[in-house]
């Protein structure tokens, strides 16, 4: 399988926990394109944007409307 097949199916069953865990075929094919480092990596950049974007949804934040304040002068 394919990188680019590999881990959208990794990100939607590491995503949707209603649906349990990982199905073994989804983790052993994904273990198969990358390397345990990689795995590990997208494995927490999954748990981290997830996080965030249930913060944001908690926060009824909208999308786009974020602006950094202006820098103060020392």
């Amino acid at each position: 399988m394919p990188v680019g097949e590999a881990y959208p199916k990794l990100i939607h069953y590491s995503t949707n926990i209603q649906e349990g865990h990982v199905p073994d075929e989804v983790y052993d094919r994904a273990r198969k394109v990358f390397t345990e480092k990689e795995l590990a990596d997208l494995t927490f950049a999954i748990a981290a944007i997830n996080g965030w974007n249930r913060l944001n949804s908690a926060a009824r934040t909208v999308a786009g409307t974020y602006r950094p304040a202006k820098s103060r002068a020392a």
